[in-house]
């Protein structure tokens, strides 16, 4: 509807304006011969950085609301940053793993399909430094899109999982797989523990 395409394009409007802040302040910092200015401008680009990786990421789950309900951009957000302080450990467990996983699933593929290209042109005779640089540009390009949408997915996931626990907990009646469940309370209370 409009009020999703509205809402992807002011959330996308917050981050290229924190991004603009930051560039004018590291253009700002190589011009400037002042030393107490340029600590200055580090500084402030450090906490601009800072600000545009937190709205970055509640965005990312701000668009999953939006996608969800349909709701403005500052009622998702809103609505989502007040579900992930509740989530607690939850939110920093499921991250941790995710973006494991990911990362190794990102390498092993990447080295996998980089030595079947190689096997395979080796067979043919024609294996050459750039054949091997090219193939594994290629597939970590590949890999890497892949990886964003799963990540994505597994994002939503959660969402989905937080909002089931949310407002079914008082009466037990999850629409989730109860060993899921189980799974990821147990993991929690490892980690709180």
């Amino acid at each position: 509807t409009q009020s999703t395409w509205g809402s992807l394009a002011y959330g996308s409007l917050i981050i290229a304006f924190v991004g603009m802040v930051n560039y004018v302040l590291k253009k700002a910092h190589k011009e400037t011969p002042f030393k107490p200015l340029k600590l200055l401008f580090r500084c402030l680009r450090c906490l601009c950085g800072c600000l545009e990786g937190a709205i970055q990421y509640l965005t990312s789950y701000a668009y999953i609301y939006i996608g969800m309900y349909g709701h403005s951009f500052t009622t998702s957000a809103k609505a989502c940053f007040q579900l992930m302080g509740r989530s607690g450990l939850e939110r920093v467990l499921a991250d941790t793993i995710t973006s494991w996983v990911l990362l190794m699933g990102n390498l092993c593929c990447v080295g996998l399909m980089t030595a079947v290209s190689v096997s395979i042109n080796h067979h043919r005779g024609q294996v050459s430094g750039w054949s091997v640089a090219l193939t594994a540009l290629m597939t970590a390009l590949m890999f890497r899109l892949l990886s964003i949408a799963i990540r994505v997915a597994t994002d939503t996931v959660f969402v989905c999982y937080l909002e089931d626990l949310e407002r079914n907990s008082a009466s037990k009646d999850f629409h989730m797989a109860p060993a899921l469940h189980d799974a990821i309370q147990t993991r929690a209370c490892h980690l709180s523990a």
